[in-house]
C-alpha cells in the first residue's frame, strides 16, 4: 500500500486526482481489519503514512461519523535521525526509499513542505530535510483539524501529542489507552510485553556508519541556524 500511494501523491502531486482511489483502498483495509470482531473494538494503526499519504481521506470521509483520535508521537530529532542512519536510510540500494521514506528534492512543487533543498548524497543531510518535511505535514494536519473544530465540524476528531518514551512499556499504555476512549487488553498486553522487540536493534548494531552522534546533532544545530526549518521537534 506504501509505494504506489507515495509516488502518486508526494512524488507527483497527484493527491486530489488519487483521492477516491485511496479512500477506498483504506476504507476497505479497515473494514476487513475489523470484520468479525466485536462493536467494542477499535480500529489502530501506527504509521507516519498516515500523515503523508491517508490522513486527508480518512478524514474527509469519516470524520463527521466516528470518533478518531490521531496520536503524535514524539522523540527527539536526533534520536530519530541516528536511528533511521543506523538502520541504512538513505544509504546506496536501501529499499525504503520512495517506498515509505522520500528525498526532500524529489517532493512535487504541489506537495512541498519546507523551502530549501538537501544534499542529495549525505545520508543525514537527507533525513534532517525528510524528518523536516513530515514534521511540518503533522503541524498542518493539526491546524487543519483545529480550524474544522472553530467551524463546529470534525467534533470528534481529537488530537494528542505525546512523547514515545511515555508510551514505551505496557504499564503506560495500559494507562494511556482510557485518554482515547478504550480499554487495554490486559492479556495480549502480556503477551507483546514478552515479545522480543530487539529485532531493530540488532539491525542497527550491523550497519556500520562513519558518522556519529554528535556529528548528527552538530548538523541538525547547522541546519536549525541556517535554514527555515520547523522548530517543533527538530
Amino acid at each position: 500500500m506504501n509505494a504506489e500511494h507515495l509516488q502518486h501523491v508526494i512524488l507527483q502531486g497527484r493527491r486530489a486526482e488519487t483521492f477516491e482511489q485511496r479512500a477506498q483502498l483504506k476504507l476497505r483495509a479497515m473494514q476487513v481489519a475489523l470484520e468479525g470482531t466485536a462493536p467494542n473494538v477499535a480500529y489502530a494503526e501506527t504509521s507516519h503514512m498516515f500523515v503523508k499519504t491517508f490522513a486527508d481521506v480518512v478524514l474527509e470521509r469519516l470524520a463527521d461519523c466516528a470518533k478518531i483520535s490521531i496520536v503524535f508521537l514524539r522523540r527527539p530529532a536526533r534520536d530519530t535521525i541516528w536511528s533511521q542512519l543506523r538502520l541504512g536510510w538513505f544509504s546506496a540500494g536501501h529499499s525504503g526509499k520512495n517506498v515509505w521514506y522520500y528525498d526532500i528534492n524529489d517532493v512535487h512543487v504541489n506537495e512541498r513542505q519546507v523551502s530549501y533543498s538537501t544534499n542529495s548524497s549525505d545520508a543525514v543531510d537527507s533525513l534532517i530535510g525528510y524528518n523536516a518535511d513530515v514534521l511540518q505535514r503533522g503541524i498542518e494536519l493539526e491546524r487543519l483539524i483545529q480550524r474544522k473544530h472553530r467551524q463546529g465540524d470534525w467534533k470528534n476528531v481529537q488530537v494528542i501529542d505525546m512523547w514515545l518514551k511515555d508510551v514505551s512499556d505496557a504499564e503506560n499504555v495500559e494507562a494511556f489507552l482510557p485518554k482515547l476512549g478504550l480499554k487495554a487488553d490486559l492479556k495480549r498486553l502480556a503477551q507483546l510485553k514478552s515479545m522480543d522487540t530487539n529485532a531493530r536493534e540488532l539491525k542497527k548494531d550491523r550497519f556500520s556508519s562513519a558518522v556519529t552522534i554528535e556529528q548528527v546533532d552538530a548538523r541538525i544545530a547547522y541546519m536549525l541556524n541556517k535554514l527555515p526549518l520547523p522548530r517543533q521537534a527538530l
